[in-house]
């Protein structure tokens, strides 16, 4: 499984409130859990990947094709993903960081 480039949601004050990644030929994230159990995250005619972390649904992409790396996935298709801070492309999260722990892993 691979997310090749991607994209930022900004909202109208530049603020980060989503990302759009091109899925890389291989399917297995837009059939995994990460798409089917995720309220705000879908796969838009089969090949682009959208995640919305705010309920404002009010963006623009910002088109920059940056590469996201996975920072980890497992066979339970969980995954996280590392995102860069991108000077100039957005100026703030438009959503609030949380301070819980991970959740456990669901068998």
């Amino acid at each position: 499984m691979e997310l090749s480039t991607g994209d930022h949601f900004l909202n109208a004050r530049r603020e980060l409130v989503g990302f759009s990644f091109l899925l890389a030929g291989d399917t297995e994230v837009g059939q995994g859990r990460l798409v089917k159990e995720c309220s705000n995250v879908e796969v838009e005619s089969g090949s682009w990947l959208k995640i919305i972390l705010t309920d404002d649904r009010s963006y623009n992409n910002d088109c920059c094709q940056l590469i996201f790396p996975i920072a980890y996935s497992d066979d339970q298709s969980d995954h996280i993903l590392l995102v860069d801070e991108c000077p100039g492309c957005w100026n703030a999260l438009g959503f609030r960081l949380t301070s819980d722990s991970l959740p456990e892993t669901v068998s």
